[in-house]
């Protein structure tokens, strides 16, 4: 597991917290050593490696898919039952999907029929997450978990039971099982790829150094920065900022780009300001 990188990654999403809108934005402190060994020794478990070092380096808890990645702690209280403690020291009892099938396909759901309400505290039931951390909130009761303890320790499986999915095994698009450290690194490295971190970065500088972008003139911005950006990037960086379709800028640039149509002092300010918001440092950097 690189460390460094993963927390440089995540730093970036704290400081551009509109690269994520939904979920939250938050990295909670690492946790001791010390605590989880003792937790692991209460359990009679061992955390997969990349997990612990995550928790133990990084972070217990911290910006994630969907609602984030839960404390430790958060993640052995089951989401569905919330005064029930999820029993780490029993092996997970799957190792491939599971459903009640046969159960679910008897319901005339069309006819109006329903579980009762002793079927659905069954399918529901914390035991048949034992041996698991909900580490991840998707929402609406689904969860990611991380198996860690049974024949599937180390890998990460999605609980849909609130849509009656049940329990299935996540795969990447290679048709590997997902460790914890894959998981979360594929989430992340989208997350943070350097198109999106130059976008948000660009629109950054430009709104600290013109806060009323509104009372802006577009054309002259559009001249001000075409030297820092390609056509596309240039139009749908402008369109952004000042609610305009990118194609007509795209297509227009050609026009807006000639120095005699503005005024020298107004495109000093504009430069100036720039400047001075670190905007022409950063974009050199990016070259």
């Amino acid at each position: 597991m690189n460390i460094e990188e993963i927390k440089k990654k995540i730093q970036i999403i704290l400081e551009l917290p509109q690269l994520k809108p939904f979920g939250g934005i938050y990295m909670n402190p690492v946790l001791e050593e010390a605590k989880v060994a003792k937790i692991e020794k209460e359990n009679r478990i061992t955390l997969p490696a990349d997990y612990r070092t995550f928790i133990t380096q990084i972070a217990n808890g911290c910006v994630g898919p969907d609602y984030g990645l839960r404390s430790l702690k958060e993640a052995t209280e089951d989401l569905m039952w919330k005064d029930r403690t999820i029993d780490l020291s029993t092996p997970f009892p799957y190792t491939e999907h599971w459903n009640e099938e046969e159960w679910l396909n008897s319901i005339d759901w069309d006819g109006g029929e329903r579980p009762t309400q002793e079927e659905v505290e069954s399918y529901m039931d914390t035991k048949r997450i034992s041996g698991c951390l909900q580490i991840c909130h998707i929402g609406h009761g689904a969860s990611y978990l991380l198996v860690v303890n049974g024949k599937e320790k180390g890998y990460i499986w999605l609980d849909s039971r609130q849509d009656y999915g049940g329990l299935s095994p996540e795969f990447n698009e290679k048709g590997e099982k997902l460790t914890f450290e894959m998981w979360y690194t594929d989430w992340l490295n989208k997350v943070v790829a350097p198109e999106k971190v130059w976008f948000e970065k660009s629109l950054q500088f430009i709104k600290k150094a013109f806060p009323k972008i509104e009372e802006t003139d577009f054309r002259l911005m559009i001249y001000v920065l075409h030297k820092h950006y390609s056509g596309m990037n240039l139009a749908t960086l402008i369109a952004q900022l000042y609610g305009l379709n990118p194609m007509d800028i795209y297509f227009g640039k050609e026009k807006f780009i000639q120095r005699e149509k503005y005024d020298e002092q107004t495109i000093q300010q504009y430069e100036a300001r720039l400047r001075e918001s670190g905007f022409y440092d950063w974009a050199a950097e990016e070259e």
